[in-house]
């Protein structure tokens, strides 16, 4: 077998998240699928492993894979082959060669996701919809910045993540939480302003950062106070803070190793 490290990227709009599912079309079933066509063999024979689950409707800027199969090809080869087969959605930014021991989701040190959003009128035109979320009401960002430091650090984010797979531990250090904004120029009207929350950390729970966006948008209505954020961070709860933000405004933007 032949081990290779890619870096793809997606739009993940139209896939039930990165895992393969039974009976459901993700990323990880058509980069198998691909795979199994460029080897010429059945799909039994390729393994390939995300260094994050990203969810339905959820996307990637640097969605780093390895790949274990059945052919020695090379590195640009693969890449050019791969991006043939696979959907418009889905490409391959760099293949280079890997070893058996490289573990995607082990020897991770950073994961960095971006989640993209706008407030009040909703102005974002047809060519952000899919890629940026858009929150109604009086939502003050100052107070967003402000909430986004009770998360920085070493927490138990056990009332921050949705049920899913099996974790030895809910505890996880987020290292940095920031939001910043910028104008982005897609549509005839005055330049939209999208708001970007920035979090790295040495890994995540699931739903745990759109968990965390649904929280701040909450606590920047005046809806939370700090003392709830702070009770949720220390000691389990029944309930949660705020909703599970939208999928469309959230990437895996970057992994370090």
């Amino acid at each position: 077998m032949t081990f290779y490290k890619a870096i793809i990227s997606y739009i993940g709009s139209d896939y039930f998240g990165w895992q393969v599912q039974p009976n459901a079309r993700t990323i990880q079933g058509e980069v198998n699928k691909s795979l199994a066509i460029i080897n010429q063999c059945q799909l039994s024979e390729i393994k390939t492993m995300g260094s994050g689950r990203t969810d339905a409707g959820v996307h990637a800027i640097n969605q780093v894979v390895k790949i274990e199969m059945p052919l020695n090809i090379p590195c640009d080869g693969l890449k050019k082959a791969l991006n043939s087969h696979l959907p418009k959605e889905i490409r391959v930014e760099e293949v280079e060669p890997s070893h058996e021991d490289f573990h995607p989701v082990r020897d991770a040190k950073v994961k960095e996701y971006k989640y993209f959003f706008t407030v009040g009128e909703d102005l974002r035109g047809p060519h952000l919809v899919q890629t940026v979320s858009h929150f109604r009401g009086n939502i003050d960002v100052k107070l967003m910045k402000k909430g986004a430091k009770h998360f920085v650090g070493k927490h138990d984010f056990q009332n921050f993540r949705t049920v899913g797979t099996d974790v030895a531990s809910t505890v996880r250090e987020i290292y940095s939480l920031e939001i910043t904004s910028q104008a982005i120029e897609f549509q005839r009207v005055a330049p939209l302003e999208v708001y970007c929350l920035t979090v790295k950390g040495e890994g995540f729970l699931k739903q745990m950062v759109r968990l965390i966006v649904g929280t701040l948008i909450n606590y920047a209505q005046c809806k939370i106070t700090d003392e709830q954020i702070t009770e949720h961070l220390s000691a389990k709860k029944e309930d949660k803070l705020g909703p599970v933000a939208p999928a469309e405004g959230l990437f895996l933007y970057n992994v370090t190793y």
